[in-house]
């Protein structure tokens, strides 16, 4: 049987210490990341998204994401703050 879709997997705390890099993969493109175990091993990770998902993270979530296009639209979503 396959799956088709997203599977979100998560490490037990102590199988890990850090994960370093996100934030810049996700701005430059960048696909390779590692884990640092917490017996001094690597675990090769791979950063797998859209150039929309990466504006969508970018942005701050999906709702900014939205709200940041209609600002840039003129357009005034009822809930928008003023002046951010």
């Amino acid at each position: 049987m396959g799956l088709i879709g997203v599977v979100s997997l998560y490490f037990a705390p102590e199988t890990y210490r850090r994960i370093e890099g996100v934030c810049r993969a996700v701005t430059t493109g960048e696909t390779r990341l590692s884990a640092s175990t917490g017996s001094g091993g690597e675990v090769p990770l791979e950063v797998r998204l859209l150039p929309r998902e990466r504006e969508v993270l970018l942005a701050g979530g999906t709702l900014e994401h939205l709200r940041d296009g209609n600002r840039e639209r003129g357009v005034t979503v009822d809930g928008d703050q003023q002046g951010r």
